[in-house]
């Protein structure tokens, strides 16, 4: 069994939520995944028992902080999933401002960790895990936790230059950062510390993460497309340029990282058929 729903959000939860997905696989075994650097945020219900994880330079294996868990975005490789046996997980994947927006978090106590989500947002965390459980499909799903946001909406703090900036990043992995700047009308320390606290690490930072995500999908969805146009496209100077960040920011090369990617699909769909 190996099941992928995703659907976007209601058009009043699209300053806040990205997408919604659930997902239903039953493992016949382990299954190593890689986590590389990345750009997204997101909140999880584990719906049965969480992933494992394994520390990528020692192995030792740990687990998730809860059965909620909100991630923040991610500036290397340090940990990889460990699939087995059957799981459910309902995501609500968030814009890369959001968790900031909602509950005020300064943002760089998310960054490269995972927390139990019921400290950000108390009760209501919990009780959606229970009624997720006891959904009839992925609508109502969805419907439990648009509940939870669109009560918070009230309180959440406007839209600013700052959130279109670090979105146009997320969205497109790329930007001119002193255009952003300059069109924010903040002064160049100030536009840095508020992108910091909202979301989580320097906006040049965030910028070179949301690159190399967007590169290694782009040539993930057309494998005929050359590096070297890959990496001209998201602005790398060269290839040898995405090549040093593939290995800074995935710890291997780009073609390796994609290859690792194609397998565990692979493996996933082979032995959630044998299951």
């Amino acid at each position: 069994m190996n099941r992928l729903y995703t659907a976007p959000p209601a058009p009043h939860l699209r300053t806040v939520v990205a997408s919604w997905s659930f997902r239903e696989v039953s493992i016949d075994g382990m299954v190593r995944v890689p986590l590389l650097a990345r750009p997204l945020q997101f909140v999880e219900w584990y719906l049965d028992a969480p992933f494992g994880l394994i520390d990528w330079e020692t192995g030792v294996k740990t687990n998730p902080p809860g059965h909620v868990v909100a991630v923040g975005a991610m500036t290397r490789r340090q940990v990889d999933l460990a699939l087995s046996g059957t799981f459910r997980v309902f995501t609500m994947q968030l814009l890369p401002t959001a968790i900031h927006r909602l509950t005020g978090l300064p943002m760089q106590e998310l960054t490269d960790s995972a927390i139990d989500a019921k400290s950000l947002f108390g009760r209501d965390a919990a009780v959606i895990l229970d009624r997720l459980r006891f959904a009839r499909g992925f609508r109502e799903c969805i419907g439990i936790a648009e509940a939870l946001v669109t009560r918070r909406l009230a309180a959440v703090r406007p839209w600013d230059a700052v959130d279109n900036a670090a979105t146009q990043i997320r969205l497109h992995g790329r930007a001119d950062l002193a255009v952003a700047l300059r069109d924010s009308g903040l002064g160049a320390r100030q536009f840095e510390r508020r992108f910091l606290a909202a979301v989580g690490m320097p906006a040049a930072t965030y910028l070179r993460v949301s690159r190399f995500y967007h590169a290694l999908e782009r040539k993930e969805r057309e494998p005929q497309v050359r590096w070297a146009d890959v990496a001209a496209e998201f602005g790398y100077y060269d290839q040898s340029h995405l090549a040093r960040d593939a290995k800074a920011l995935g710890g291997d090369a780009a073609s390796r990282l994609l290859k690792q990617a194609a397998d565990v699909d692979e493996t996933v769909t082979r032995m959630s058929e044998i299951s």
